[in-house]
């Protein structure tokens, strides 16, 4: 395509739909018979895979078209001989299968439910959603009326059908009356609109529709019971018989079930009858093995031949019906099954359509459009393949042979057996079978015909092919892998393409080009050309460059003229060249009016616009347009330091792409919008990203510092290295230089006034001069004591009066001197300024030099004696942590102590306690390392500051931080892994040298030395495993970021703001009304509110803004004064909705003055209060201010200027912001610092839960709760331990088990445990976990004891001994107490033992008769897989503590004593965790809670739990035995593992979902009076459990309760707390890792989520309600969505920005939002 010639035609859409038979023949060239491609000389064989008529194969032209190498290609096609299933749409044709009744051919819905869909799909289709919505309240039934008025008679039937068929015709008249009021015609094109509402209603009613149609077996209206059915892979579907009850039901009836293909057939012959010269049957069979398919009648398709060939073998299709599917010997269930084939299916499927045809169309054809054909059950079949043409299939070479294409052994598969088939239907029609082999029968038949399925398949799909694993290595790939995933057609060749005019190669660094220009190699300029047309303005250039040929720079490769042919300049000599050039302007012949010039293709030249790219390209910045200057003699990209930041780009090896726009107008689109000096705000903040680095910064410092002077000569010098006037770097055209500073003796001149020469010389002139106030990041206390006012930095009028440039001023920061000057005079002066510091800092580089050397680290002896002595510590700190941890003294006991020991190693055995040991002691260790470093830097280092070189560079922000020369100079301080300290192993020492359970810190990790001096090897090592987690972390992070960055742009590139300042999806849908709520770029709006320097820098506002010329024009009274009547009624009334803003009333792109209430109350605060007297009320006013209601104007204008550019791609931006700075988070964060209690997921995970799976159960739940003021620390903290969850390991002191052999009261010879708990002191644990004594006596009778009789079961279960134990008669829930069952005699044993063998096992399952049909009941591997199941559940299952947390049951209050807290916790707020699957949830039988004596209770204990012979309490609550009595002959028990598992399991008090609280304070409101927050109290829960907390309104605030659980918030509050939620979850991500995101951004995300009043995630499933079929399908699951594209029927208008780049067009976001039309009269 010539893209300089006009456009005739474009693709305005694309439909998608199912090619039927027909159409895959008259699409079809040849039709493919011959299995075999190439003859023994390896030339194609006709009618194989490589004929001639699919276009050009090797050097054989095209006998289609007759075309060489110019041949497009064209299809053939395979007949299969009998029709197979389509395997992307054999779900569906099964589904329709199960809905269908074999009886009477309709779905088995009744016929008002088939009317109900079919009225809400009509209302659907035509967008009155709200109406689909009532239709059920609006019409109902009349039969309940007339069943309440007791019509019990026989005409019962026949009410019900009348009932039916009124109901239809209300509904009817109801939807065709609510379509005509809505003023819809019947031929309109509104259904040619898409929207997701739509869209999404329509997909939840076929949803419903598909799930209510297969329930049931009795159809509803013959009442016939209908045959269940399975799928075999995507190979076979089977139908299992209906039971024996069922049958003779339906034989009494008179209902049988008939052959489907038998009912066709009888249709077709009525069909056929009328028609005159019939084809003879034999006929049809013989043309199934010919090739005169072409000439047969056209209404008599492959359909009827196949009828024909049935009918012809009747008998065959009988005994089909009977034949039973090849069984194994030994399994009786699935030979009662019956294979069916694809033809009956077919068959039935047809009749389907034919009964159901309007609700059928309605579901896959919704927008019948007049030229789309009517569906039809053909649609889940085949009945012939396309072949590709040839050029689509290459051939490879291999030496001297060729080789076939994998892809052709598919479609060869397809013909051999489609050939089988062929002969064994010629056989079972009487054809002898040569070779004299037995003849094949109908089994054979359906062998071929499946083995014909999966050669079918495996064209669409590689891995449905039969050969898989090692064998299927070489298999071809499928359609399916042709098109998905990163390589596959869509997203490799469609929406990522490769381009010409590109270069790649290794960046250089050059501080001599411009910020903006890119240095270009010559062998680059002589490469990328550019199409020039010739005119009279640029003739003698473009002559020269054609003289100059290809090979010299400038030259020109080729000239086109006006037909677009191509002159090659490579093979001409210089007298050919000069004849072309000297008619550059002549045209080539008379034809040729002049209108089309004649082009030259030129070399690139200095001054071209080339776009610069550095992958990964993360955010738009990473794209940016540069100004060529071809550097001769380089070899490299040379690229400017400033522009490092934006790329993320280093000099190591980095290599970026250049490419070169070949037409105007893209170049004034990059030159414009693209250029470097347009993107120096980013726009995840609206922080600037471009700026001075490294050196430059250090330069800076020493130029600013107060001593740097310079002679003439220098100044001078230095000076013409940064600004040349004749490269018109200057705005006067000449050097403007100042007076010296010092004149006597001779005239000197400060650092600061270089900058200042610098500011005069490139401040435009119609500008008055800068004035900033500004603070550098070099400390003032680092001058000494007396300069402190050096931090500050100070311009006035264009003079720099005070501090220092560094990199808050120059660097890539904001609120700096470079910042200022882009606000003040514009992009292309802070863009040049960039450039000027860059060379006149490295003038200064080459003239004074910068180097740092061991001296710089050296401390004083002073400094070393410090150092130790903060060092002397680190002996002794780890003990006392460990000591104090673990309740021991430090003074009193020695490292090699063994209590301490053995307490230690209980710690250190158990992680939650290592952690808590971890936390405390990182403290102790940083307290030591900030010590050491406050006493050794910067005052002891040998050279102090500004002369010590090391701590310039970390000063001044140049490079590295205060941590680094920390390392050097003082010590590593504490290594951390994983957010813990260093690992230890199971010896328990983290190296070998160390002892076990070592307390010193050095063995956990904190290195003392420095790496001046060196580090120890264990230092060395430790050091060594840090750095490797680093490693890993970095490498693992990028592709989880890069794919959540591609979520979410995918997800949101439709989003652009429209002119009306609303934000739209593509398909038109609203997102938001104003962008980010205040309609503001997030770029411009940083110093909007800088109100100060606006009104110092007032003339330079009003030269930028052309507010003389402008302001009238956009200039409203009206949204002024409603901006202030609307503030003004707000502050009267409080109310923000006393009256609605005048952003919503007068949109902020066209009404000067028209701003968000925030703005208007922030510049009448500034203005009122003038905090720095720079306003004046009125002009008359004395003083050089500004007047009041000018600056108001002003800021009003600029606010308009400032509000984002309609046609802005803000979702994709939006989507950039989030994935950019992800890649700099780390990607596991641990434990929040000071909580070693509050877990939370933060980073990228916590991320991926909120965004893109929109989680509804997160791994680290959450509460915040506030209590009510007026309530006391002590009762707060009550309130935190009454809520959380309270095990009974808590108050265990000590558990201990004695086994003994012996007499039992149940057994002669017993096994006897006796399990004896040992408490701490009553008192104790009652006051720190505000419990009574009797809560734990009841966890232990209700939770203990029947945990630990279950568990002791499962583990003799286990161990194939169920007898060993007594028991119920059948044990349901062996928690379960039966009260009044008394303890069994010894007599009956035995039997019991037999019972319970038979009666269902004990199981952790679930139920297990559900699970099983009752096949493998009785047989040996039908337990062994029982046991395997129970073993999975067993051990993979979630573990008690994950089930407590889950449970959300709540057990029935009883009438308990209810404090506000402490004593019991209330009965309705603490159920039991659900322990596991089978388990009743609270295990209790008695209601209310048992009391009495000791006695009394071990009584109870024993009648409810059999295993239990013997109970003793202590009455004081200090102690309890419990005694359990097994058979002496059970396996030996490991008890002790046991006992813990279960008092860690039982709880005494617990909330569902609330795990542990912690009481803590944050800051909160400003205290008026010391000016700081004071700090309120918090209760953090692990956990949620909104609903429990309800109860506790008369502790905690119920208006303020917060939760990290985002569904939790959309199911209890609803969508707007929601989107709020996603908003301060995201940005708690963000901030957490001193990451500033804004909050536009993050909003724009939270509508998009939310915009359809749930809780939407960036991912497949969330993206399905999009309404472009190619967005979906370019994003991820291809084939899925190409699917449901085709079966709707579906059609794509390209206006999704994806969609329109997979058919090459112009995006419609951004530029091409709009058109220019001229007019052309």
């Amino acid at each position: 395509m010539n893209t300089s010639q006009p456009v005739s035609s474009a693709i305005s859409g694309v439909e998608f739909g199912f090619l039927s038979p027909d159409d895959i023949r008259a699409l079809s060239v040849k039709r493919i018979t011959n299995p075999t491609t190439f003859d023994t000389l390896l030339h194609p064989v006709p009618g194989g895979l490589y004929d001639s008529s699919l276009g050009v194969f090797a050097d054989n032209p095209c006998s289609t078209c007759k075309l060489g190498f110019g041949c497009p290609g064209h299809c053939g096609h395979i007949e299969l001989p009998l029709p197979v299933y389509h395997i992307t749409f054999m779900d569906q044709c099964l589904r329709l299968l199960r809905a269908k009744c074999v009886y009477c051919h309709h779905l088995k819905l009744p016929q008002t439910k088939v009317n109900l869909y079919i009225s809400k799909l009509r209302l659907i289709t035509h967008g009155l959603l709200e109406q689909s919505e009532d239709i059920d309240k609006k019409i109902s039934s009349n039969s309940k009326r007339k069943k309440a008025a007791g019509a019990g008679d026989s005409s019962n039937d026949e009410d019900e059908d009348e009932d039916a068929n009124e109901l239809i015709a209300k509904r009817d008249a109801y939807v065709n009356k609510m379509i005509k009021q809505a003023g819809i015609r019947k031929n309109s094109d509104w259904s040619m609109e898409k929207t997701e509402a739509v869209g999404d209603a329509r997909r939840a009613v076929v949803k419903d529709l598909y799930s209510e149609m297969v329930l049931g077996k009795n159809c509803k209206n013959c009442k016939g019971v209908n045959p269940q059915y399975r799928k075999d892979k995507s190979v076979k579907i089977f139908r299992k018989p209906i039971n024996s009850k069922d049958r003779a039901n339906m034989i009494n009836a008179g209902k049988r079930m008939q052959n489907p293909i038998l009912i066709m057939q009888k249709k077709q012959k009525v069909v056929t009858k009328g028609k005159a010269n019939r084809v003879h049957a034999d006929e049809g069979v013989a043309d199934l093995t010919a090739e005169s398919n072409e000439e047969e009648d056209e209404d008599e398709g492959e359909d009827e031949e196949m009828i024909d060939l049935e009918q012809d073998n009747e008998n065959f299709i009988a005994e089909e019906t009977r034949t039973s599917a090849p069984t194994k010997k030994g399994t009786v269930e699935y030979a009662k099954q019956e294979y069916m084939t694809p033809s009956e299916v077919l068959a039935a499927m047809k009749l389907l359509f034919e009964k159901e045809a309007e609700l059928l169309g309605l579901v896959y054809s919704p927008q019948s459009h007049s030229n789309s054909p009517s569906i039809s059950a053909d649609m889940f079949f085949m009945h012939n393949v396309l072949v590709p043409p040839n050029k689509y299939r290459p051939e490879a070479k291999a030496g001297g042979s060729i080789a076939e294409n994998p892809k052709n052994s598919t479609y060869k598969n397809v013909l051999t057996a489609s050939d089988l088939l062929r002969q064994i239907n010629n056989e079972l029609g009487g054809q002898e079978r040569e070779g004299g082999y037995r003849k094949r029968d109908f089994n054979d038949l359906q062998d071929a015909w499946v083995s014909l399925q999966q050669a079918v398949n495996s064209i669409v799909d590689k891995d449905s092919n039969p050969l898989q694993g090692a064998a299927g290595k070489m298999n071809a790939d499928g359609v399916k892998q042709t098109l998905e995933k990163k390589e596959g057609l869509f997203r490799k060749n469609m929406m990522g393409k490769r381009v010409n005019f590109a270069a790649r190669s290794v960046i250089s660094p050059d501080p001599n080009i411009e910020t903006n220009e890119i240095g270009v190699p010559p062998v680059f300029a002589r490469k990328l050309t550019y199409p020039e047309p010739v005119t009279n303005h640029n003739f003698y250039d473009l002559k020269e460059a054609v003289l100059n040929g290809p090979d010299k720079w400038p030259g020109a490769v080729a000239i086109e003229n006006e037909f677009g042919q191509v002159i090659n300049l490579k093979k001409k000599n210089i007298e050919e060249r000069q004849a072309l050039a000297n008619q550059l302007l002549a045209p080539s012949n008379t034809s040729v009016n002049g209108a089309i010039n004649k082009k030259v293709h030129r070399h690139l030249n200095n001054g071209d616009v080339v776009i610069m790219n550095r992958q990964p390209t993360l955010h738009k910045p990473s794209m940016m347009a540069h100004r060529a200057r071809v550097l001769p003699g380089e070899k490299t990209i040379r690229m400017h330091y400033a522009n490092c930041n934006t790329y993320n780009a280093d000099f190591d090896g980095d290599e970026m792409n250049m490419h070169f726009p070949q037409n105007e107008l893209a170049r004034a689109e990059a030159a414009t919008i693209a250029d470097t000096d347009h993107q120096y705000l980013s726009a995840t903040a609206g922080k600037p990203l471009r700026g001075l680095i490294q050196d430059h910064i250090s330069m800076g410092v020493w130029l600013t510092n107060r001593d740097t002077f310079f002679n003439r000569e220098d100044y001078q010098q230095l000076l013409y290295a940064c600004l040349r006037p004749e490269d018109s770097h200057t705005t006067s055209g000449t050097l403007v230089t100042i007076t010296p500073a010092i004149i006597k003796p001779r005239p000197m001149w400060t650092g600061k006034q270089v900058i200042t020469t610098v500011l005069r010389n490139i401040k435009p002139t119609t500008h008055p001069g800068l004035t900033l106030t500004s603070s550098s990041q070099t400390k003032a206390t680092l001058w000494g004591d007396k300069k402190h006012e050096e931090q500050n930095v100070i311009f006035h009028d264009g003079d720099l009066l005070c501090g220092i440039l560094d990199k808050s001023q120059i660097g890539p920061s904001p609120g700096g001197f470079v910042n200022a000057i882009y606000e003040a005079y514009g992009h292309t002066v802070a863009g040049r300024l960039l450039s000027v510091l860059g060379r006149l800092l490295t003038k200064l580089l080459h003239m004074r030099a910068f180097s740092c050397g061991v001296e710089d680290l050296i401390l004083t002896s002073e400094g070393e004696k410090k150092r130790r002595e903060e060092l002397k510590g680190v002996d002794t700190v780890g003990l006392k942590v460990a000591a104090k941890y673990v309740s021991l003294d430090a003074d009193k006991i020695t490292p090699n102590d063994p209590e301490l020991r053995r307490r230690l190693e209980q710690v250190l055995r158990d992680s939650s306690k290592q952690d808590g040991l971890d936390v405390l002691t990182n403290g102790q260790t940083k307290d030591i390392s900030t010590k050491v470093t406050d006493a050794c830097l910067p005052d002891r280092l040998i050279k102090p500051f500004p002369k010590n070189q090391m701590q310039t560079m970390t000063g001044s922000g140049a490079k590295g931080s205060m941590v680094n020369a920390n390392q050097i100079s003082c010590n590593l301080g504490q290594q951390v892994l994983e957010g813990k300290r260093v690992p230890i192993m199971v010896s328990g020492k983290s190296l070998p040298c160390f002892k076990p359970f070592d307390s010193n810190v050095r063995a956990g990790g904190y290195i003392t030395d420095r790496f001046l001096t060196g580090v120890r090897p264990q230092e060395y090592y430790f050091h060594a495993m840090a750095g490797r987690e680093g490693l890993i972390d970095t490498a693992v992070k990028t592709s989880r970021s890069g794919y959540l960055q591609r979520c979410i742009v995918k997800g949101m590139e439709g989003l652009k703001v429209e002119y009306d300042t609303s934000v739209r999806d593509a398909d038109g849908s609203m997102v938001q009304f104003l962008y980010g709520e205040d309609g503001l770029d997030p770029t411009k709006q940083k110093y909007l509110n800088d109100f100060k320097f606006q009104a110092e820098n007032f003339w330079s506002l009003i030269q930028t803004l052309n507010m003389e010329e402008a302001f009238g024009k956009i200039r409203s009274e009206d949204a002024t004064e409603w901006t202030k009547a609307a503030y003004k009624k707000y502050r009267k009334t409080g109310d923000l909705a006393a009256m609605d803003p005048a952003v919503s009333m007068f949109s902020p792109t066209r009404h000067c003055g028209s701003t968000s209430e925030q703005f208007y109350a922030a510049r009448k605060e500034y203005c009122d209060e003038n905090p720095d007297s720079l306003l004046k009320k009125k002009r008359k006013d004395p003083g050089d201010k500004v007047v009041r209601k000018n600056f108001e104007a002003a800021l009003d204008v600029k606010y308009l200027k400032s509000v984002v550019e309609p046609g802005e791609a803000v979702g994709v931006v939006a989507g950039q912001s989030i994935g950019e700075p992800s890649t700099q988070m780390t990607l596991n964060t641990f434990h929040l610092a000071g909580h070693s209690a509050k877990n939370v997921t933060l980073g990228i995970p916590r991320l991926r839960e909120i965004v893109m799976t929109a989680s509804a159960n997160i791994s680290t739940p959450s509460m915040t709760l506030y209590p009510h003021p007026e309530i006391s620390m002590e009762h707060a903290d009550t309130f935190t331990k009454s809520i959380s969850r309270l095990p009974l390991s808590a108050v265990v002191d000590k558990a201990t088990v004695t086994e003994s052999l012996g007499p039992g009261t149940a057994y002669q010879e017993a096994k006897i445990y006796k399990v004896r708990l040992d408490f701490y002191p009553t008192e104790e644990y009652c006051s720190e976990y505000a419990i009574k004594q009797k809560d734990v006596e009841d966890s232990l009778e209700l939770k203990f004891i029947p945990r630990l009789q279950k568990l002791i079961r499962l583990d003799l279960k286990k161990k194939g001994q169920e007898k060993a134990f007594k028991s119920s008669s059948r044990i349901k829930s062996d928690a379960l107490p039966s009260v009044g069952n008394s303890a069994r005699a010894t007599a009956n044993a035995g039997a019991d033992e037999e019972e319970v063998e038979q009666g269902d096992p004990i199981r952790e399952g679930g139920d297990e008769d559900a699970e099983s049909d009752g096949d493998d009941e009785d047989d040996a591997t039908g337990a062994k897989q029982r046991g395997r199941r129970e073993d999975s559940v067993e051990f993979d299952g979630p573990d008690e503590e994950e089930e407590a947390i889950r449970a959300q049951a709540v057990r029935d209050e009883s009438p308990e004593e209810d404090e506000t807290y402490g004593g019991s916790p209330r009965q309705g707020n603490s159920p039991v965790p659900d322990g596991s699957g089978s388990e009743s949830e609270s295990e209790t039988e008695d209601e209310s809670r048992p009391a009495g004596s000791a006695a009394v209770r071990g009584e109870r204990i024993m009648h409810a739990y059999t295993d239990i012979s013997n109970t003793k309490f202590d009455k004081h609550g200090k102690w309890c035995e419990i005694t359990f009595e097994y058979s002496a002959s059970t396996a030996k028990l490991l008890m002790l593992h046991l006992v813990e598992d279960a008092c860690k399991f039982a709880t005494i008090q617990v909330i569902p979902g609330i795990a542990n609280c912690l009481l803590s304070k944050e800051d909160g409101p400003m205290d008026p009076a010391t000016g700081k927050p004071v700090e309120v109290p918090i209760v953090v829960t692990e956990g949620e459990n909104l609903v429990a907390m309800r109860d506790y309104q008369h502790i905690v605030d119920p208006n303020r309760l917060f939760t990290n659980d985002i569904a939790a918030m959309l199911r209890l509050y609803g969508v707007e707390a929601c989107r709020a939620s996603i908003v301060r979850e995201m940005h708690a991500v963000f901030s957490g890792h001193g990451i500033s995101v804004d909050r536009r951004h993050l909003t724009l995300v939270a509508d998009t989520m939310t915009r359809g009043g749930g809780f939407m995630p960036f991912s497949r499933l969330g993206m399905r309600g999009n309404m472009s079929p190619f967005m979906k399908m370019s994003f991820e699951t291809t084939l899925g969505f190409l699917r449901d594209a085709v079966l709707e029927q579906d059609w794509d208008d390209l206006r999704n920005p994806s969609a329109r780049i997979v058919v090459g067009k112009l995006s419609g976001v951004g530029t091409g939002c709009f058109d220019v039309m001229v007019p052309v009269s």
